[in-house]
């Protein structure tokens, strides 16, 4: 169970936000509370720390567990209140008083920022209770008051934002569609309430379905002046703004950005490369309507966290225990002589030290048989690792294969990083998807491959080192040669030993035996007819194995134990070659199924625990991502399976039969 500590000055301010979040959150979550006028050198060992104002957010740094994340407390008010505000208003001047005239000032601003104009709130002393409009804050038993239009504001309430953080910070995103956070959301203010009550809830929720919380966000009007951002926005222009109130509300575009003219900026902008303060930005601009109200809507990424997100998610790229080779050559099946001539020659090329490039067509087992490789080399006491080319963009592939020193970039390690050149030193480094690497990496590969040392990126020294590549692609390497889309000389680099693997459609004579293996491997008793094998049999399979495995995991998905024609997926009955669908592949072939970073590591996280027999839920794929140091809360994870199951890739079952890949 997490838990959330309350940091406060008192403990009544304290026990009111401690009702709110136990009336929100249930029994979800424990609640800790630290008041300073009951302090004692005592921390408390919380996952979150609300913090109530401010001033006390170093207070709260040193009473709670390092990891303890930090948010602080902001504040709105109940609609009806507000809209009894918002009409006194409009007649004429409103009167504030605070039963503590110090915090007066901060209530002032809470209703501006809901909407009320600056001029039109006045802050009178308490004992001035004989003019009209007066708004009353603080009081339980307000003093008498001689006016007509009076509204008590007894105590504050958390923001829709307040509570939302928290449900990230804990990870209970489900809240979020509970019935508890509906009704509070329907009962309080959200930010700009007087212009548009839910426009920044909406514009967040939108904005984080498809995206994440590194996301900041800048809403502005037709006027180009900005009317919401997100809290971070002042961290990043700190040097532009000087604002007593921390906000840029009110300014115009062309304050804060360089690149925009002094007119109204109706041009869509789509992944500009901004730098601000020495650091990289990914800005994109466009157009938003939300309950008839159309505003401009500016989005900015930190280039380098964005990389970082495409770290945490690396166990798509680099594979789950990638350094250690799981396959040996007996995992390669077949009788067929085209099978067995390959094997044979793979055997022996794996006792030379040569490069090797593995040619064949997707789903054929190209890193099978580079496992199957290094373990019957004399590197297999040595480290395996394998990475996609494809599945990195240039800067962040080529610090990945050849490191960073401290300080390389913004946004690096302090302390620099090894590459994988020098992880799998002694060992063997599959390079697959080698056609996709981009030329200006090429170079520096091929120096690699020449001089048999690396030098980090940002570094000097000079780092030998001793790897064996085994490359491998679908492609035609020596036809990109001859189109100039491949270096020459690095092709003669890695192709010293080239081994081509069949296709399933030049080795028939392995079908039965391979779908009798993979219906074996689920414990269950099938029988196929003959009429269903002369189905099967007369199949091209142009995704290959990795086609034939999905077909006995078609036939698995059903309750059947004798297999008819009827029991096939419609492309075998028709016999018709339907696109190859491999969601890790990049071709333009594969454009209706292009899967993005989280749908592919959902993807292969299902294909992984059903190989080891286990079924697949979003708790157990959560759960099965943090044993990878993966952080992905759950409504992302709904979003992708119910994305992969729209694309045909996934079968949703009911109640404990989850979720089954399809191809």
């Amino acid at each position: 169970m997490k838990r959330i500590g309350i940091i406060s000055y008192t403990e009544r301010a304290a026990q009111i936000h401690k009702e709110l979040l136990k009336k929100i959150f249930l029994n979800s979550i424990e609640i800790l509370i630290y008041s300073i006028e009951k302090s004692s050198n005592s921390r408390i060992d919380v996952d979150v720390a609300l913090v109530v104002t401010p001033e006390i957010v170093n207070l709260a740094r040193k009473v709670t567990s390092y990891k303890a994340k930090i948010v602080l407390a902001e504040y709105t008010l109940l609609k009806k209140d507000f809209d009894k505000i918002k009409k006194m208003s409009s007649s004429g001047y409103l009167n504030l008083i605070h039963q503590d005239p110090k915090v007066a000032p901060i209530r002032k601003k809470l209703l501006v920022k809901l909407g009320i104009p600056d001029y039109k709130i006045h802050i009178v002393k308490p004992e001035n209770t004989t003019m009209d409009n007066i708004v009353a804050f603080g009081y339980h038993n307000p003093p008498s008051i001689h006016s007509k239009n009076v509204v008590t504001i007894p105590g504050r309430l958390l923001s829709i934002f307040t509570i939302i953080e928290i449900a990230f910070a804990i990870d209970h995103l489900e809240i979020l569609s509970s019935k508890e956070f509906q009704n509070y959301l329907d009962s309080v203010c959200t930010d700009y309430y007087a212009k548009e009550s839910d426009l920044r809830l909406n514009t967040f929720f939108n904005w984080v379905e498809n995206n994440d919380l590194k996301t900041e966000i800048i809403c502005f009007d037709n006027e180009d002046s900005i009317f919401y951002h997100t809290p971070n926005i002042n961290e990043i222009f700190s040097d532009r703004n000087n604002n007593e109130d921390h906000t840029f509300i009110g300014k115009k575009l062309w304050d804060i950005f360089d690149f925009y003219s002094t007119k109204n900026q109706k041009q869509e902008i789509k992944n500009k490369l901004i730098e601000i303060n020495n650091k990289s930005y990914i800005v994109n601009q466009s157009t938003v309507k939300i309950h008839g109200v159309t505003f401009g809507l500016i989005t900015i990424i930190d280039y380098w966290k964005d990389l970082g997100r495409q770290n945490e998610i690396k166990k798509q790229i680099l594979r789950k225990n990638v350094h250690k080779a799981k396959y040996n050559f007996s995992d390669i099946l077949g009788k067929s002589n085209s099978i067995k001539i390959t094997k044979d020659r793979a055997m022996q090329m794996a006792k030379s030290e040569a490069n090797i490039f593995i040619n064949g067509k997707t789903g054929v087992g190209k890193e099978l048989f580079a496992q199957s490789i290094h373990n019957y080399s004399n590197r297999k006491d040595q480290p395996f690792f394998a990475i996609n080319c494809s599945a990195l963009v240039d800067n962040l592939l080529e610090s990945e294969l050849f490191g960073y020193e401290k300080g390389a970039f913004t946004g690096a390690n302090r302390e620099g990083k090894q590459g994988i050149f020098e992880l799998a030193d002694g060992g063997t480094l599959f390079l697959d998807e080698i056609a996709e690497i981009p030329l200006h990496l090429q170079a520096k590969l091929l120096r690699v491959l020449q001089e048999k040392e690396i030098v980090r990126v940002g570094g000097k020294d000079v780092i030998p080192i001793d790897v064996r590549i085994i490359s491998a692609s679908n492609k035609n390497l020596y036809d990109m040669v001859e189109t100039k889309k491949f270096r020459d000389d690095l092709y003669y680099r890695l192709c010293v030993l080239t081994l081509y693997i069949p296709s399933l459609s030049q080795r028939k004579d392995d079908i039965e035996l391979l779908l009798n293996n993979f219906i074996e491997k689920s414990g269950r008793e099938i029988t196929i007819t003959e009429g269903a094998l002369e189905k099967i049999m007369n199949y091209d399979f142009p995704g290959n194995v990795r086609e034939l495995e999905n077909c006995a995991e078609y036939i698995l998905s059903f309750n059947v134990n004798i297999i008819g024609p009827q029991d096939l997926p419609y492309y075998i009955l028709s016999n018709h070659h339907h696109k190859e669908v491999d969601p890790l592949d990049h071709k333009e072939d594969v454009s209706p199924y292009q899967l993005n970073d989280i749908e592919k590591l959902i993807y292969n996280t299902i294909k992984s625990r059903e190989k080891a027999g286990l079924n697949s839920g979003r708790r157990s794929i959560k759960s099965s991502l943090e044993d990878e140091n993966i952080e992905l809360p759950e409504s992302q994870i709904r979003k992708a399976l119910s994305s992969l199951s729209e694309k045909n890739l996934i079968l949703i079952g009911k109640g404990s039969s989850g979720v089954k890949t399809r191809m």
